[in-house]
């Protein structure tokens, strides 16, 4: 990733955070993956954030600079679905992104993010492909690349190589610091792997954030870590 979408810990605006109901200890209490997808420039996982109606609403937040380099906080709430119309898809594109692959769209890649219906959208130019590509092969020894392979992958449509008894999948994965990602293993995994959601996260370390199958609210973690500290037990009940 280009070092100018890299954040510090001390760039973060906690006084914006603040108004949407997150405070630093809250952020900063995240797990060390969650965290840093935050200061990657990715996006949090589900969070309730607070409207200025005074309801909360689910919503992922990602950091991004101004033209002035400051840093500001870009909130996604959860749509009810996929706007289409914003991002121009016809039926068989949205249909590609609701199945978890990446396209590439008026010079930016675009992938599905199923949790708040947003489409997300990348700057192709900001993905260092080439070098990316070169690096990837000059780790995996006996394996290349055609030219045919390589636009694939340009096009956002993982590839599956194979020498010998080693098989590995490159493409496009907007998740990753670089854009482009290395698997050991075949296109299944790679499709099993873009599957994975943030509620895989152990609960009892997700503090006060939300997703799809445990509405985990940060002070309701709070009262089960006092319960474990003190020896009572640990109810894991989630929020329907």
């Amino acid at each position: 990733m280009n070092q100018k979408n890299i954040f510090s810990i001390n760039e973060i605006p906690y006084g914006q955070l603040k108004n949407y109901g997150i405070t630093r200890t809250m952020l900063l209490d995240m797990p060390k993956q969650a965290l840093s997808s935050i200061l990657n420039g990715k996006l949090s996982p589900l969070l309730a954030i607070n409207g200025s109606d005074g309801l909360t609403y689910p919503s992922k937040i990602r950091l991004k600079r101004d033209g002035q380099g400051h840093v500001m906080v870009i909130i996604s709430p959860k749509l009810k679905e996929m706007d289409v119309k914003r991002h121009n898809l016809d039926k068989e594109e949205a249909e590609r992104l609701r199945k978890g692959e990446v396209i590439l769209k008026d010079g930016k890649y675009m992938k599905f993010d199923k949790e708040t219906n947003q489409v997300i959208e990348t700057e192709a130019s900001k993905i260092k492909i080439e070098k990316r590509l070169a690096e990837i092969l000059e780790s995996v020894e006996d394996i290349k690349l055609g030219e045919v392979q390589k636009q694939r992958i340009r096009e956002g449509k993982p590839v599956e190589l194979k020498k010998g008894d080693t098989t590995v999948t490159v493409g496009i994965d907007l998740d990753t610091k670089t854009g482009v990602r290395l698997l050991k293993g075949d296109l299944d995994m790679w499709r099993r792997r873009q599957l994975v959601e943030w509620d895989r996260i152990t609960p009892g370390a997700t503090g006060y954030w939300q997703t799809s199958e445990n509405g985990w609210q940060y002070e309701k973690y709070k009262e089960d870590r006092q319960e474990r500290n003190t020896g009572r037990h640990y109810s894991g009940r989630t929020r329907g």
